[in-house]
């Protein structure tokens, strides 16, 4: 009995191990590994363009560096677009992270699901006065999955609430992560391969214990 339920045991691991896989967020689009010109001065909100592919999004965190940190909690979302600055529509909620801010790169979780070919805003609703990274470098990484997404050089801040925004040259450092549509409905070959060991983990137990 011992034997059975270490070896039940120890698939439950190796499941949760694979399962694992499923849920790691890929870095779909992002300008982090530019160089960092200053702490955006902007406020009190601050917000950066983006424009999807060929793909639709699923995005379930976005990363943001932070190059000034006053210690308080602030959160991310996407918004629409409204004539080149954000809109006061919002897509999905808030992307939140408990912890306060600090100097470096940030995770903040949600879910938001983008259409294909439309230009979309990340908002920092910044609720002290902590400095998003900024840089002046144009240059963006797209996952080839997202279709061709773009970062466009410039940003915006604001007001939020007022949906008030002012332009600015320079572009907010940050990384859209998660999966794309294509990829949530057509497994890669490592998910396969999840798929199977999971299957043949799961037939030596019912086999172990049939045994037994």
């Amino acid at each position: 009995m011992n034997k059975t339920r270490q070896l039940c045991s120890l698939i439950l691991l190796l499941v949760g191990l694979c399962l694992t896989g499923f849920v790691q967020a890929q870095a779909l689009l992002s300008n982090l590994a530019n160089p960092t010109d200053g702490p955006y001065g902007g406020g009190p909100d601050s917000a950066n363009p983006f424009t999807t592919g060929s793909q639709p999004l699923d995005i379930t965190s976005i990363t943001v560096e932070w190059a000034a940190s006053s210690g308080g909690v602030s959160r991310v979302g996407i918004y629409t677009n409204n004539a080149g600055v954000p809109s006061t529509t919002q897509v999905g909620g808030f992307f939140t992270n408990p912890n306060p801010t600090v100097v470096g790169n940030m995770v903040y979780t949600g879910s938001a699901s983008l259409a294909a070919n439309t230009t979309y805003w990340m908002v920092v609703d910044q609720v002290d006065d902590s400095e998003v990274a900024y840089t002046f470098t144009a240059t963006f990484v797209a996952a080839p999955s997202t279709g061709g997404a773009v970062i466009p050089a410039g940003s915006a801040w604001g007001d939020n609430v007022a949906g008030t925004w002012n332009d600015d040259p320079a572009s907010l450092k940050f990384s859209l992560n998660g999966g794309t549509g294509a990829a949530a409905a057509i497994p890669t070959l490592n998910e396969w391969g999840m798929l199977i060991l999971i299957a043949l983990l799961a037939v030596g137990a019912w086999g172990a214990l049939r045994r037994r």
